[in-house]
């Protein structure tokens, strides 16, 4: 009398038994997420005429069922993601048309969309065919209006984007990213007012971003990274006040960063401009983004200094956690340069927390405040023309996991504090005028190549370089090592001194004026000396 048969998310191994396709009351199938192994034929489902739900999602499991196998069931809900299915569209898909939702992503798939797909997806609600190699016409997958996510990412469409989408009126994910579509983004994707989420990454679309998209109200997360946008930011898009995330590096826009992402956009965490034209000065407005804990505005033609006012960045200081947000089974994503590589982030996402200036034509001093981002793990400011010594309380940056700010017009010491961080794992200074003794910190020796991290610096010395330093180089770094503490104790010494002498004084005084005999003695001895002086000057004058 079973129907319900739910084991999901557990530690399961071994193989499903055939006899589970006896349970002829079955209704519904879930055993996703667990470490089943094996394959799963038409004998496992024998007697499962009223079978409505099967997940096989995230086990090693392979569907292997002969070609003319025809199902007793009509599944309403089909998910098998990172299963395997074979390398073509299962034949007795063709006979679910009752399906509302179907997920085969990471399944294998290399194959075109088949004539007989329209067929099923007439009552689609959610479609999720990612991490395939798909390819063919998107019109035989757009046949419901009352679709609700699309997700086909990494997969080989090809063409421009059908203007078909601008009929899913109900549609809240749209993920075409990672594939090779090309040509105008169709402006009536502003008709999509309910979409939450749409990702265009890594495709070849020209022309500018419809200012359209200022229609979308609700998004939360927009990718259109790595495609061939140009000209400047349509101001429209100061209306999309609910975005969390907004990547748009790897473009040809042009321009200045604009004022309102900062006035108006104020629940964004991620901001990803790098890679493209933009020029001017940071606009101090982007300090009122008290949730922006990613800033990537590296590889542009930025000018001035960097803002001071950077230390208003609160998501830097404490992280926000926002990025706890569903969108169908879609990873939200980015992609940061860290460590010196780039790198995608996705599930650790939440936990990135950086600031990326690379690359851009910043001068000036790196600002002290800046030490005060004390949740920042990554720190690049390399390969601009950035001048002075390195904020001596560069140790304040615990979280420290990256930081670059190579190949800049910095000159001073190393601060003793940079080897006070625990988690740093890559660290490069080289191709500034950086001067004196390396610190010695056990964190400082592990980090690779010393010639990779500190070359280019020709005045540096110590045994990390096998560069004996001579005695002005010990004196003087022992004196930017002894900065810190000597600021304190010559503080406490000034305190000291100035309350040991008007105390002495004030002592002296009053002594002299309370005791008649201490004072009449402290005078006859000044008027002694007084007469000794006045003589013997008279003498050595007249002698001459």
């Amino acid at each position: 009398m079973l129907e319900n048969l739910e084991l999901s998310h557990n530690q399961l191994s071994g193989s499903i038994p055939t006899s589970i396709g006896q349970l002829s009351n079955l209704i519904k199938l879930a055993v996703d997420n667990n470490s089943l192994v094996g394959v799963v034929s038409e004998h496992h489902f024998t007697k499962l005429h009223n079978l409505t739900a099967l997940w096989l999602d995230d086990n090693s499991l392979a569907l292997n069922v002969s070609t003319h196998w025809i199902p007793p069931f009509q599944l309403k809900s089909f998910s098998a993601r990172s299963c395997n299915i074979g390398s073509h569209f299962p034949n007795w898909l063709q006979t679910q048309t009752n399906l509302e939702y179907l997920g085969l992503s990471n399944s294998s798939i290399g194959d075109t969309i088949p004539e007989w797909f329209e067929n099923i997806t007439s009552h689609l609600q959610g479609l999720d065919l990612s991490h395939n190699q798909i390819d063919g016409n998107l019109s035989r997958i757009i046949t419901n209006p009352g679709l609700i996510f699309l997700l086909l990412g990494k997969n080989r469409f090809t063409g421009s984007i059908p203007i078909h989408l601008c009929e899913l009126v109900d549609i809240k994910a749209l993920d075409l990213s990672d594939n090779n579509f090309s040509g105008v983004l169709p402006k009536c994707l502003g008709n999509l007012i309910r979409l939450r989420m749409m990702d265009l990454t890594n495709n070849n679309i020209i022309g500018y971003v419809p200012k359209s998209l200022g229609f979308l109200s609700y998004l939360e997360s927009l990718h259109l990274q790595n495609n061939k946008f140009e000209g400047n930011l349509p101001v429209a898009l100061q209306n999309l006040t609910n975005l969390v995330t907004f990547d748009l590096g790897n473009n040809m826009l042009t321009g200045n960063i604009p004022s309102w992402i900062g006035k108006k956009l104020s629940k964004l965490a991620i901001l990803n401009l790098q890679s493209n034209n933009f020029t001017g000065k940071i606009p101090l407005e982007l300090c009122q983004n008290n949730a922006l804990q990613n800033l990537n505005l590296a590889n542009n033609n930025i000018t001035g200094m960097i803002p001071g006012c950077f230390y208003n960045l609160s998501g830097m200081i404490v992280t926000s956690g926002y990025f706890e947000h569903d969108y169908y089974g879609y990873e939200e994503n980015v992609e940061a340069c860290i460590k010196g590589i780039q790198l995608k982030y996705t599930k650790t996402l939440r936990f990135l927390t950086s600031l990326d200036l690379s690359s851009n034509k910043f001068i000036g001093e790196i600002p002290d405040v800046l030490m005060n981002l004390i949740a920042l793990n990554n720190l690049n400011l390399s390969r601009n023309l950035l001048s002075g010594h390195i904020p001596s309380r560069i140790g304040d940056l615990m979280q420290m996991e990256s930081l670059d700010i190579s190949m800049n017009l910095l000159s001073g010491r190393i601060p003793p504090s940079l080897a006070t961080l625990n988690f740093l794992s890559y660290l490069n200074l080289s191709f500034n005028n950086l001067s004196g003794q390396i610190p010695f910190g056990h964190q400082l020796q592990t980090l690779g190549d010393p010639s990779a991290i500190y070359g280019g610096n020709n005045e540096l010395c110590g045994p990390t370089l096998l560069k004996i330093c001579n005695r002005d180089n010990l004196l003087d770094t022992h004196i930017s090592e002894k900065e810190g503490k000597d600021d304190i104790q010559d503080l406490g010494l000034l305190i000291g001194t100035v309350s040991g002498f008007v105390f002495g004084f004030v002592g002296l005084i009053g002594s002299l004026y309370l005791i008649k005999e201490w004072r009449t003695t402290y005078f006859e001895i000044i008027e002694n000396v007084y007469t000794w002086l006045a003589l013997s000057i008279l003498v050595t004058l007249a002698r001459i």
